[in-house]
């Protein structure tokens, strides 16, 4: 088995992937223990993933939380494999809590960092589409239903702005064009809650869409869940509550209430937009069901 393989998004942040890949391709560091691979279109990496992953040791993935989310779509869950993850992506939410600083790179590579390997939290996700489509995902960080995966939408399409800037310019321009979640029913039953929502965020990780704390009492490092559910409101009541979602304060909002499950099932009686880790499912969903991931991949957790 091989040491290393490093999966590159060049498109990632906007052009930081690029920058990034050339300076890989130029350090001593990369020799013939070390592969680099280049995603080239939408869904690359998940095919490099299956191609090669299983004959290394470590995966390190160059990208943001879209890139994430297709590696962990492709990795053999049986193998002990060791992840690791250079945030460079537009959203970096699961990097956050276990990101590789690019410049510590070469440190990891000839084994002269510090870090620790932990067990991280993975999810399936079994999907029923509006046009009785079944499928099945993954995540490592976060689904989302709803405005939230509207705004994931908008900030893909976005070819100039980066970073949480990005997500407040795709929280506005999504109030223009959103519909609320009507929910026939939720597994385990949730009593309480409305039954109109602006959005559901099911969360490993504390932040979702580039910093906005919708799950923060969640913790990537277990298999639990925290689901929270935003209440319908007005365009103006979304945009008095954002600065307590960027501000960890969404606890202190009417309307927002927050729970634990280790599995969760939900339905809706409208086709809804969907995303896993920023990256948005192709057709709008009726049902999701959400179970924890058995694995034995490790995550490098730089002290």
């Amino acid at each position: 088995m091989q040491d290393t393989l490093i999966i590159v998004n060049p498109v990632a942040g906007k052009g930081r992937g690029e920058k990034a890949y050339k300076k890989i391709m130029h350090m001593p560091e990369i020799s013939g223990s070390v592969v680099v691979k280049r995603t080239e279109f939408p869904g690359h990496a998940v095919k490099i993933t299956r191609n090669y992953a299983a004959s290394y040791r470590k995966i390190l993935i160059f990208g943001g939380d879209g890139t994430v989310n297709e590696v962990m779509n492709g990795l053999p869950t049986d193998k002990n494999l060791i992840v690791g993850v250079v945030p460079i992506g537009t959203g970096n939410d699961f990097a956050k809590e276990a990101g590789i600083p690019l410049k510590k790179l070469a440190d990891f590579l000839n084994g002269n960092a510090e870090y620790e390997l932990k067990h991280f939290g993975l999810f399936n996700v079994d999907f029923k589409t509006q046009t009785k489509k079944f499928g099945k995902r993954r995540f490592a960080n976060a689904l989302g239903i709803g405005f939230d995966a509207l705004v994931a939408k908008v900030v893909n399409e976005n070819k100039r702005l980066d970073g949480v800037i990005a997500y407040i310019y795709g929280v506005f321009k999504a109030l223009r064009q959103y519909e609320f979640l009507n929910i026939a029913y939720t597994v385990p039953k949730i009593e309480n809650i409305s039954a109109e929502n602006l959005l559901v965020t099911v969360g490993s990780g504390k932040t979702s869409g580039g910093g906005f704390y919708l799950t923060p009492f969640a913790n990537i490092f277990d298999d639990n869940l925290q689901v929270t559910f935003i209440s319908k409101r007005r365009k103006f009541q979304v945009i008095t509550s954002l600065p307590y979602a960027i501000f960890n304060k969404l606890d202190k909002v009417k309307g927002v209430t927050f729970h634990h499950f280790h599995s969760f099932e939900i339905a809706f009686r409208n086709p809804v937009l969907a995303h896993l880790d920023g990256e948005v499912l192709h057709e709008e969903i009726v049902y999701a069901k959400v179970t924890s991931l058995n694995h034995s991949l490790k995550l490098i957790v730089p002290k």
